[in-house]
């Protein structure tokens, strides 16, 4: 479903739509503790509930890597989580492709290569335990590979991910991964973003899109996608104004102004960049920013994160010129206020609270509830029959902003099985309720 006349080709380097400069600015963290070994091409995520960058992988002077990373957010300080070597473990790689899922508190680790060539496994790390444990799909599987890109999607419980270079070349297929299931499966469009590989991607959440931009084919590509969740579709919103095209760039999305956001890449011929550039998700146009202070080096296969509550992109690690490799940690700080400072910003801001599908629906017997805050708020969460009857509290007390997500056992408040039938589950908050429906099949 293509929806954007083809603009033409822009020559590379050409600036495009500068963006007005004093609102961002780059800090580089004094980070303390143990620092992780110098690398590029690692996978990270965002802990909300340990307000930590988790970093995975990638490759570094030692050669590639499987060490697990976090850094406390409110403290700066390093800690490795990387178990035991006695316990399950995935292979050492480099352009590993990480999500996070609120469900399960952990992060979902898929593809790569490695020493021995490219990996199709898909592992999950249990954030709280410390803990890998691999994850074995029935089916039909995607191809092996690595430089894919991914997002989960918590409203319906499924990792969607896209492309890459496989055992058989450049693909440009989809696949969805069930997290209840536990099965792969292909969507089958008859238009894409096309072959590529070493693209990114971010999850929109007021869309429940996965958006996809640039990578390689016979050189970078400059395109950027979107993919429909809800209707297993893409669509492309290359605007004719862009920049030049990238590979290896890090990028995350801005849920307060409803933007894709990138960080450095590749321009092609082992050109590096540090540019930073937002996409607007609701206009479909590029703006260049120019924050103020020292930027990082120039650099491709940096990991980034936004941090919910403090609309600040967080950046870490890198490859620079020749094989210079960093370690070093930088914030561009000032993305999206957590509140509205300017007239019409209230307008950008999203929902104070969003409230996702169940998963799975029907529940047999446990179902996943998850839901987002704007803002550090007091919440209650519970499970309660069509005549409104409380069944079983889930959650209450104050909650800071980001995803979260809660499950219920299908029990109610004194422990027995709830029946079968339909059930409400509600998310209160002091900017107002949202209910919705379950089903419960024993």
């Amino acid at each position: 479903m293509k929806t954007v006349a083809r603009g033409i080709l822009l020559l590379t380097g050409l600036a495009l739509l500068p963006g007005a400069a004093g609102a961002q600015e780059w800090v580089q963290l004094k980070t303390r503790g143990p620092t992780p070994p110098h690398r590029s091409r690692a996978a990270a995520v965002y802990d909300p509930q340990g307000h930590r960058l988790v970093v995975f992988g990638g490759t570094s002077p030692l050669g590639n890597l499987n060490d697990v990373w976090a850094l406390d957010l409110r403290t700066l300080e390093w800690a490795e989580l990387t178990p035991p070597t006695d316990g399950p473990t995935p292979q050492p790689r480099l352009t590993p492709s990480a999500v996070y899922d609120p469900g399960g508190q952990r992060m979902l680790m898929w593809s790569g290569q490695g020493d021995e060539g490219f990996f199709n496994d898909l592992w999950a790390f249990d954030l709280q335990q410390g803990v890998w444990a691999e994850l074995r799909p029935a089916g039909e599987e995607p191809n092996k590979r690595y430089g894919t890109a991914s997002a989960l999607d918590p409203a319906s419980g499924s990792m969607a991910i896209f492309a890459g270079f496989t055992d058989e070349g450049r693909f440009g297929d989809t696949w969805r991964f069930d997290l209840s299931s536990g099965a792969w499966t292909r969507i089958f469009e008859r238009e894409g973003p096309g072959l590529r590989c070493l693209h990114s991607a971010s999850y929109d959440r007021r869309g429940r899109r996965m958006i996809v931009y640039g990578g390689q084919r016979s050189g970078p590509l400059d395109d950027i996608w979107a993919f429909d969740f809800a209707a297993n579709t893409w669509t492309e919103l290359t605007p004719e104004q862009r920049p030049p095209g990238r590979m290896f760039t890090a990028q995350v999305y801005d849920p307060y102004h409803h933007r894709a956001l990138l960080f450095g890449g590749n321009l092609g011929e082992q050109v590096r960049t540090n540019e930073v550039w937002a996409f607007d998700l609701k206009m479909n146009s590029w703006e260049s920013l120019n924050p103020k202070g020292t930027p990082p080096p120039e650099r491709d296969g940096a990991v980034a994160v936004y941090v919910e509550g403090e609309g600040r992109m967080v950046v870490f690690g890198g490859g620079g010129s020749g094989v210079t490799l960093y370690n070093d940690t930088w914030a561009l700080e000032g993305i999206s206020p957590p509140t509205p400072t300017a007239v019409g910003e209230t307008a950008a801001r999203p929902a104070a609270f969003f409230l996702g599908q169940s998963y799975p629906n029907p529940a047999n017997p446990t179902a996943t509830i998850t839901y987002e805050l704007a803002d550090p708020v007091q919440v209650r969460l519970g499970i309660f029959d069509l005549l409104g009857r409380q069944v079983r509290p889930l959650a209450e007390g104050a909650q800071p902003a980001g995803q979260h997500a809660a499950t219920w056992d299908g029990l109610d408040q004194q422990g027995r099985r709830a029946g079968s039938g339909v059930y409400l589950y509600r998310l209160e908050t002091p900017a107002g309720a949202q209910s919705k429906k379950l089903a419960l099949v024993r």
